[in-house]
């Protein structure tokens, strides 16, 4: 080895500093990656709540629209459709009895928006509607309202809101003869949405679960869908239990289902005249295991 190169040989002590040295200069680093890091994540939490805070009831009614367009649903939003005379008054009449400050028509979809929440209501047409497969004499999109959503502006509660709203809904629906069917759905469903802010602002902050919904929606008369029992039927004949879908199914029957509307027994007996009130009771019995 040369002078030179031996010469240029660290002695340990040096050897010591010059790890240190790069050992300060790695943490450096890496805490000034860490900061950086720090601020693009608050940045991003800032910028986050601000679209939260500026998120409103109306972006919530394009986000059902632009789910119903994605999911196939888009001829319902057919705006050359003119729902019934008798409809449009039923309409009309909620969203002036409610004092909404914004009712808007697109196609079958109707959202009323009040300074507390939105209402989205519509009359779908029915599969055997679609497929003209079938007639639904009872229940079809002329004499049925679904109840879409039913949401609570989280920047401004009022206690009870949302049950004023149904009631208000039953009893419009008893006075024009109109039965009404929702699926209920509550912060703890595994929603597709879930990351769409508009959406996750207003029913996973909401407060109720599903269970939580069924059991407030019966306080209102709604019950389960009686509609459903062939399914039933067939799952219980398969030996699977029912899903649970199907207790959030929930119909809200019209006059005129409650007292014409007839159904075979559910439990075999001979027979196809048994009352719309005494079939749901044995429904709830068989779904409930009870």
């Amino acid at each position: 080895m040369s002078k030179s190169k031996k010469n240029k040989k660290r002695t340990p002590e040096q050897q010591m500093k010059l790890r240190e040295k790069r050992r300060r200069n790695r943490e450096n680093k890496r805490q000034k990656a860490l900061l950086i890091r720090e601020n693009k994540e608050r940045k991003a939490l800032l910028l986050k709540k601000e679209l939260y805070d500026n998120t409103t009831t109306k972006d919530f009614e394009n986000w059902l629209v632009e789910t119903m367009i994605r999911e196939g649903e888009g001829s319902q939003l057919n705006k050359s459709y003119e729902p019934t005379d008798k409809m449009k008054m039923f309409f009309d009449e909620f969203s002036t009895r409610t004092n909404m400050k914004e009712y808007t028509r697109i196609g079958r979809l109707n959202s009323f928006i009040h300074e507390n929440g939105i209402v989205l209501l519509s009359n779908p047409k029915t599969t055997e509607e679609i497929t003209k497969n079938g007639n639904e004499y009872f229940l079809n999109s002329d004499n049925t309202i679904y109840v879409s959503w039913i949401c609570v502006d989280v920047d401004n509660k009022i206690k009870g809101w949302g049950t004023e709203m149904m009631n208000h809904i039953t009893e419009l629906s008893r006075d024009y003869d109109y039965s009404l069917n929702l699926i209920a759905g509550g912060k703890d469903v595994k929603w597709n949405s879930k990351n769409d802010i508009r959406f996750s602002k207003y029913v996973l902050d909401g407060k109720y679960t599903t269970e939580e919904l069924v059991s407030l929606w019966k306080t209102t008369g709604f019950d389960t869908n009686i509609t459903d029992v062939g399914e039933l039927i067939r799952d219980l004949g398969l030996g699977k239990k029912p899903g649970n879908h199907l207790k959030n199914d929930m119909l809200y029957p019209s006059g005129s289902v409650e007292e014409n509307l007839k159904f075979p027994s559910l439990k075999g007996y001979s027979g196809n005249g048994f009352s719309y009130s005494s079939t749901t009771d044995c429904y709830n019995k068989i779904l409930y295991g009870n």
